[in-house]
């Protein structure tokens, strides 16, 4: 995009605003919850050109510190929390539920693709490849069948789709994530809906979209000691940029948003509000009207 006679990748320039759109890597649009990441550049549209690609370049490490970070913290419990959806979204596409067929597996030990065979196809075929590897290759020490053959998307959706299918517990109720929290507000208030793409919506989702940068990873809204930890250290780094009351607005924000998700799901947690130091107030001395009269009289007779 260019503005101003430069030219910067990923900048989205609008009427009263810039921002840096940058599309989220494919590895990680599971984890983050989203396809797109965005930030407002700390600058003004008419702002120069130094200016500009200064605010464009902390927009830039803040992106590339998010992807590295993300990828670096990639949670297992995140991974498998996002397995078990696509397995449910799998079974409902073939209208099956969970524990669905676990009387069935338990009475007559069938195979998954003889129980269902449109839904386990996959998993068939992995057994079949699995058959001929074997005989191919009687005279190897190793197994080393899923390196060779390492299992497709499909197959795994189609292997922990299948493992619910046949759990005993019929109901598999969906995590929470963080990454989904601010969609679960936005969507609940009484007043309606914020736009962030207008200055009202913009403020606010800013205060979260902080929350997030210095959480550094998507995680369960379970996980207390992850979000507490990325609270604290953002109120310890607000307080070195705004007032207090800067601080407790982020908060207040990050408060109504989790909460909102928490009582949505009935959970039993509760996120403690951080310790933000109260401003102090100011005493200014001030001249009475006597003071005052003195001084003028003063001035009016040349004494200063």
């Amino acid at each position: 995009m260019v503005t101003q006679g430069i030219n910067l990748k990923h900048l989205d320039v609008r009427r009263d605003k810039l921002l840096y759109r940058r599309r989220i890597p494919k590895d990680l649009i599971s984890v983050c919850g989203k396809t797109t990441w965005y930030r407002q550049l700390q600058c003004k549209v008419d702002a120069s050109d130094s200016e500009i690609v200064e605010a464009w370049n902390e927009a830039h490490k803040s992106f590339e510190a998010m992807v590295k970070l993300t990828r670096s913290n990639f949670s297992k419990e995140i991974s498998e929390e996002r397995q078990t959806r696509d397995a449910l979204r799998y079974l409902d596409f073939f209208k099956l539920k969970s524990g669905e067929l676990s009387q069935a597996h338990q009475t007559y030990g069938l195979d998954p693709w003889e129980l269902e065979p449109k839904a386990f196809r996959p998993l068939e075929e992995r057994f079949d490849l699995r058959q001929k590897y074997d005989y191919e290759n009687q005279e190897s020490p190793f197994d080393d069948f899923d390196v060779v053959h390492p299992p497709t998307p499909v197959q795994q959706t189609a292997q922990k789709a299948w493992e619910l299918a046949i759990a005993k517990s019929a109901k598999v109720k969906p995590k929470c994530l963080t990454s989904e929290c601010w969609d679960i507000y936005n969507g609940s208030r009484d007043q309606g809906s914020y736009d962030i793409d207008s200055r009202e919506g913009r403020r606010v989702y800013t205060s979260w979209e902080r929350f997030i940068t210095f959480l550094g990873r998507d995680c369960l809204l379970e996980d207390t000691d992850s979000i507490h930890e990325a609270i604290d250290k953002m109120v310890e780094a607000r307080l070195t940029q705004v007032s207090p009351a800067s601080v407790q607005r982020d908060w207040n924000v990050i408060s109504a948003v989790l909460n909102s998700a928490v009582k949505r799901d009935r959970l039993n947690i509760r996120f403690q509000k951080p310790p933000i130091k109260k401003v102090e107030k100011t005493d200014r001395p001030v001249f009475s009207q006597t003071d005052q009269r003195e001084i003028i009289g003063d001035v009016v007779a040349g004494k200063y």
